[in-house]
């Protein structure tokens, strides 16, 4: 299976134009993962309906392909029949500041979950951010872009020899400091300048994605907060 390197920037830019509404609007996720982000495809009178529990989603194929009728080949063929768009779901995890709030103001502390009674990171199931296990309020709109940086390197990682800088502005969003991190608008203003001059390569290989195990992920984060 391969990823088209237009299809990819295609991908990144509609995620990171969604993430930037919400923000812009003061509406932080806080809860990013790659099954959050569904593939709408719909639009096609080509498409046929969704399976019954195989609702497709970005970077796994669980539907059937309209072409071949397997489902290993998505969703990257199905772009070349028809206009993809990405959606954000799940937000109970998410936080909406007034509209007069102040930049200082925009904090949480702990976990996304703790609201729920899981107050352990062993209870989160997503990506974890460095702040997360620190006792002090954190800007979650910074949460998010470390977020969406980790489930872009896990998947796109194998486009660093040819779109290096495309690589480097993920690996900047994955900063262990927040204050390093660019927000998520500077994010999209970089690879959107960056894909306007791009000239693309052709495929790439998609990348054998092995989670770190979760005891080592917090050990490197408290390795960092040190």
């Amino acid at each position: 299976m391969v990823h088209d390197a237009g299809e990819v920037f295609d991908a990144v830019l509609q995620v990171l134009q969604g993430f930037e509404f919400l923000h812009r609007h003061l509406i932080a996720h806080r809860d990013v993962a790659a099954d959050n982000i569904l593939i709408n495809f719909s639009d096609s009178r080509l498409t046929p309906p969704p399976e019954r529990g195989k609702l497709p989603m970005p970077f796994r194929g669980r539907t059937r392909c309209i072409l071949c009728s397997c489902y290993q080949c998505l969703p990257m063929r199905c772009f070349l029949v028809f206009p993809v768009r990405y959606y954000i779901i799940d937000f109970e995890y998410s936080v909406r500041f007034p509209e007069d709030s102040t930049p200082e103001r925009h904090a949480v502390t702990g976990l996304s979950d703790i609201k729920d009674g899981s107050d352990h990171p062993d209870d989160y199931v997503h990506d974890l951010f460095p702040e997360m296990l620190l006792p002090e309020p954190h800007c979650p709109f910074k949460s998010d872009a470390y977020q969406l940086g980790e489930i872009f390197l896990s998947h796109f990682c194998l486009l660093e020899t040819e779109y290096p800088d495309l690589i480097k502005v993920f690996q900047s969003m994955t900063a262990v400091n927040p204050s390093c991190r660019p927000t998520v608008a500077e994010a999209l203003k970089s690879i959107q300048e960056y894909h306007d001059g791009a000239q693309f390569k052709g495929p790439v290989p998609k990348p054998a994605i092995d989670p770190i195990p979760i005891e080592v992920r917090f050990q490197k984060i408290r390795e960092a907060n040190a």
